[in-house]
């Protein structure tokens, strides 16, 4: 993973709002969401809405939005999802 955060393929916006948000949903490839705690994950149905595939945790309510290999890629939590995370991400870009 590190390969593609060096070559520029990979960013990490940090908290973005109002316009400059959709304009960052507007023009990513893929969204990634690490998080093992999201009760809804409002930014997957954020991703989703404009047309940027989802990557998510198979945890919490997640699962419940990504349908996996059809409207995003789901991975395991933690640690032990990390390879697969990275596989995903490779897989979309």
């Amino acid at each position: 993973f590190k390969e593609e955060v060096d070559s520029g393929r990979v960013r990490f916006m940090g908290v973005m709002r109002g316009a400059e948000l959709s304009a960052a949903f507007a023009s990513a490839d893929v969204f990634v969401l690490p998080s093992d705690s999201e009760t809804l994950g409002f930014v997957v149905l954020e991703s989703m809405a404009s047309g940027v595939p989802p990557i998510g945790v198979r945890a919490g309510g997640v699962p419940d939005l990504i349908g996996h290999g059809q409207t995003g890629m789901l991975a395991a939590p933690g640690d032990e999802g990390a390879e697969e995370f990275t596989a995903h991400v490779r897989t979309l870009l």
